[in-house]
């Protein structure tokens, strides 16, 4: 062959009439291949000008091209989706929380809430703060004791990881109203879906039933059920609290104002609320606010916890023979203390208001030396111990042989 100056190959360096009749096809298709890396045909012409030694002595460059697929696995899809306790109270609506706990984002949950026995209707719903912007409808269907709850948000935002309240279901109770002290359970639906926020994968769900306590007839917050509320149940109350009596079971629905299974500080603020005109009534079961905090102390040497609180919450502790409120950034309307012996038999004689409490009426009850001590701090006039720092009670005990001291082990503060 010539080149284009005129010279010729030598016959070793011509291309094989054989080879010529093989690359035929392959170079047309090569040529016509236009692709950023090389084809296979490209590849094959590669192979075979090499093999022909028309470059023989010439450097020539082969370009691989190696794709690399990364697979992230990241497990399966797990959560847990459950319904919490409540208290049925008499003619009134009561609220439970659809909670979820999951490891990664939620984008959607489709269920259904199911009492047994068919005792309660639907009344309302409403999402919780981890809900905030997403659409939360519920449908109870007739005739059945279904309630359906879709929670989504059209516009693709996602439930993050965490634990807590997705929705809060509100319900009443249909005649004939359940009997005092009968239970009845919520289920979750045996199949609910639960939707993963990045692949919209149905994840794997565990359920977790709740109950709901019935209080029948009777007024909330008639604490001596004589039909009226007024002082004396605010007194029966805090009779109960400091353990002077116990609560009968129709008291203890209608004597837990706040409907959190228990009777305490909180129950007493609220009757005088409402007592004094502040709160509607008749008394429904309120939606949780964090106003209501409950401090549980850790154990120390005098009850003040190993450390000093590190941030502005309220607390309390104890200094000598006085208790100390440290509430910096907001007034405190009551207080419920716990005082236990330690090291022996403590015997509390009494407890009095400091110049912080001088307007609160200050309780206390000790069944024994060896048992603890309730004292309850607060204003029948719905006053409140003001921003500060500095004692709230004082106590005055009597210690039998040893070296018995008491310690704070309890504080429930209501801002």
């Amino acid at each position: 062959t010539s080149s284009s100056g005129g010279s010729t190959h030598p016959p070793d360096r011509a291309i094989p009439s054989s080879v010529v009749e093989n690359l035929h096809e392959p170079l047309l298709a090569a040529l016509a291949d236009d692709s950023a890396g090389p084809s296979e045909v490209g590849r094959l012409l590669n192979s075979a000008l090499n093999f022909s030694g028309l470059f023989s002595g010439v450097t020539m460059t082969t370009t691989t091209t190696t794709t690399t697929t990364t697979t992230t696995t990241t497990g399966p899809c797990t959560v847990n989706l459950g319904i919490g306790d409540g208290v049925s109270p008499p003619s009134t609506e009561f609220c439970v929380d659809l909670n979820l706990t999951n490891g990664r984002a939620i984008r959607a949950v489709q269920t259904a809430v199911i009492d047994v026995p068919d005792e309660f209707q639907l009344s309302r719903c409403q999402c919780a703060s981890r809900t905030a912007a997403f659409s939360c409808q519920c449908n109870e269907i007739p005739a059945t004791n279904r309630i359906n709850v879709v929670i989504l948000d059209a516009g693709g935002g996602c439930i993050a990881s965490g634990s807590g309240p997705i929705a809060r279901i509100c319900l009443t109770d249909r005649a004939p109203l359940c009997p005092l002290s009968n239970s009845v359970q919520l289920n979750i639906d045996p199949s609910p879906v639960v939707a993963d926020c990045s692949n919209n994968q149905p994840c794997d769900v565990s359920r977790s039933s709740g109950a709901v306590r019935c209080c029948g007839s009777g007024l909330l917050g008639d604490c001596n059920g004589d039909g009226h509320r007024d002082l004396l149940d605010i007194l029966t109350k805090i009779d109960i609290v400091l353990g002077r009596v116990t609560p009968t079971p129709a008291q203890v629905c209608i004597c837990d104002d706040t409907c959190d299974s228990r009777i305490d500080v909180f129950d007493v603020l609220r009757e005088i609320d409402a007592l004094l005109g502040r709160i509607p009534t008749p008394l429904a079961c309120p939606t949780p606010t964090p106003s209501v905090t409950a401090q549980v102390l850790p154990a120390g040497a005098h009850g003040a916890g190993t450390s000093e609180p590190t941030s502005h919450a309220a607390s309390a502790k104890r200094r000598g023979s006085a208790i100390l409120l440290q509430n910096r950034d907001e007034a405190v309307r009551g207080l419920e203390l716990t005082l236990s012996p330690v090291h022996g038999p403590v015997d509390i004689l009494g407890v009095r208001s400091t110049r912080r409490t001088r307007r609160f009426m200050t309780a206390f009850h000790q069944a024994s030396a060896t048992a603890p001590a309730k004292i309850l701090v607060l204003s029948l006039r719905g006053e409140a111990i003001q921003p500060g720092h500095g004692p709230v009670v004082r106590v005055q005990t009597r210690h039998d042989a040893g070296h018995g001291h008491w310690k704070v082990t309890d504080a429930r503060i209501v801002k």
